[in-house]
């Protein structure tokens, strides 16, 4: 038991870590993009601005979002891997079926949005984007994310009422 308490301890601290030093270079990223450069007029259409260190912060967007798909890869791959060792119930909790609703769930949502997502050309900064793959692609992913923040408003709601339910029982 000694153990497996001082193993979630540095498993939290690690973690504290990493926040903080991926948190500490965006700062840094922010700082300089804005700082540095940032009123460096456009060369072909001097209305624009173009700051020096746009490509650092696509580049630090890159790296962060690349650890991302990693980090999500991996923990999809342990979670299908615990639920085939594991066993379909752990302490009395559906953890298979928990685990299938997610990923199907989440599929089902990024299906839907990309097969209602439009696909009407944009003009933005002055060029027309008509790819009708990449406008529903976008289109998937910002209305993703919106049913998934709704959802996860909607689990807190769930959560805080039936806590609070439980407490008035007792």
């Amino acid at each position: 038991m000694i153990n497996r308490v001082s193993k979630n301890k540095l498993v939290e601290r690690i973690s504290q870590r990493v926040l903080y030093i991926i948190l500490g270079i965006t700062v840094l990223v922010f700082m300089g993009f804005y700082l540095l450069g940032y009123d460096t007029p456009f060369v072909d259409d001097a209305s624009f601005k173009a700051p020096l260190l746009t490509d650092g912060v696509l580049v630090w967007m890159y790296i962060l979002i690349v650890f991302a798909l990693i980090i999500m890869l991996y923990s999809l791959y342990n979670s299908i891997r615990s639920v085939k060792i594991e066993g379909k119930v752990v302490n009395g909790i559906p953890k298979r079926k928990i685990t299938i609703l997610v990923i199907v769930g989440m599929l089902v949502v990024l299906l839907l949005t990309f097969l209602f997502g439009t696909t009407t050309s944009m003009q933005i900064n002055g060029e027309m984007f008509t790819d009708k793959f990449w406008l529903q692609a976008a289109d998937m992913f910002v209305n993703t994310i919106l049913v998934m923040l709704l959802v996860s408003i909607g689990a807190v709601i769930f959560g805080a009422t039936r806590y609070r339910r439980s407490r008035r029982k007792v």
